[in-house]
């Protein structure tokens, strides 16, 4: 709990209800444990909420052993400001904000001309708000960008802001194809999760995702022919197309680059529908576990491409909130 600087009693705040992690059985394949999907497939929880910070929390945060004067103004939660990331980063210069976790706090909109002002700002978590993707085009130096759970459907096209980053998180929305062609105006990057959006249909060229090398769909309502556009992304290295409708993958002359491949928890059945994964030429790795395919379908391609039947143990996994950039 943080106290209000005015010296009274602490001023709390309810703690919103937290987005339960879901315990769903794939009933395309094996079950999913609950514990696999706790590390990775939850949703973030909601944290307390917090005013601003006091000074006589500032000795926490010092710099060489000095002591920082913090925030005294309350921040009013609803708005992505200035006072809320001096508030949430306990720093009172906007060039000395470098890492930003502001995770279920119901924003609503934000201020394009404060957070310009954040110039070394690197990494946001605004997870479980309702935020929307254009509205931190102004931060400059963004890196990394964790914006699941927002309840996003449209991106206006992202013609300026976003140059430097490479490391995107969009999953549980209802992303649009629309939106997801939006994010193509953003020349780095390099990582983009959208699992959990629904997704039925994509935009059909996504060669101006030329920097794209990590893509997760997994868990989205994604059929044969759908998987024919993401061919088109140049230099695509790993691709999760885990848990959704795919009964036979597609020809496709694409897919240069793509070395790691999952469709776990689709229903490919028979060889056939795993023939045109021979065409892929870079492909290292395939995932397939939780198909009923006979793993006989998969003699030629397991010659040159290691083919993992099983998914890894529950103590192997790793958040994948953690798999981005390092801490700075």
């Amino acid at each position: 709990m943080l106290v209000s600087s005015t010296g009274s009693l602490p001023r709390t705040f309810p703690v919103p209800a937290g987005v339960k992690s879901l315990s769903r059985s794939s009933t395309k394949g094996s079950a999913i444990s609950l514990e696999s999907v706790e590390l990775i497939s939850s949703p973030p929880k909601k944290p307390q909420r917090f005013t601003s910070l006091s000074p006589a929390v500032s000795a926490g945060s010092s710099r060489s052993g000095s002591s920082r004067s913090l925030v005294s103004r309350q921040w009013n939660g609803n708005i992505l400001d200035r006072m809320a990331l001096l508030a949430a980063s306990r720093m009172d210069d906007p060039a000395d904000v470098h890492v930003v976790l502001l995770s279920g706090y119901d924003i609503q909109w934000a201020s394009e001309a404060e957070l310009a002002e954040f110039t070394a700002l690197k990494r946001l978590d605004v997870s479980a708000n309702n935020i929307k993707v254009e509205q931190l085009c102004s931060l400059s130096a963004l890196q990394e960008l964790q914006a699941s759970c927002n309840g996003i459907v449209h991106i206006a096209p992202l013609v300026r802001g976003f140059q430097e980053l490479t490391v995107l998180n969009l999953s549980y929305n209802k992303l649009s194809p629309s939106a997801i062609a939006s994010l193509s105006y953003m020349p780095k990057l390099a990582r983009l999760l959208l699992g959990f959006n629904e997704i039925a249909a994509l935009p059909k060229d996504m060669s101006s995702f030329r920097s794209l090398e990590f893509l997760d769909l997994e868990r989205n309502n994604l059929k044969n022919d759908a998987v024919v556009p993401l061919s088109t992304i140049p230099n695509l290295i790993e691709l999760n197309l885990s848990n959704n409708e795919i009964y036979k993958f597609p020809k496709t002359d694409g897919f240069a680059c793509l070395e790691k491949l999952n469709i776990s928890n689709n229903f490919f059945c028979t060889e056939p529908d795993v023939f045109n994964l021979r065409r892929l030429p870079a492909l290292k790795q395939l995932l397939s576990w939780g198909n009923p395919v006979k793993k006989q379908a998969y003699e030629d391609l397991s010659r040159r491409v290691q083919i993992v039947h099983a998914p890894a143990p529950v103590g192997t996994l790793l958040c994948r909130r953690c798999l981005c950039l390092p801490q700075f």
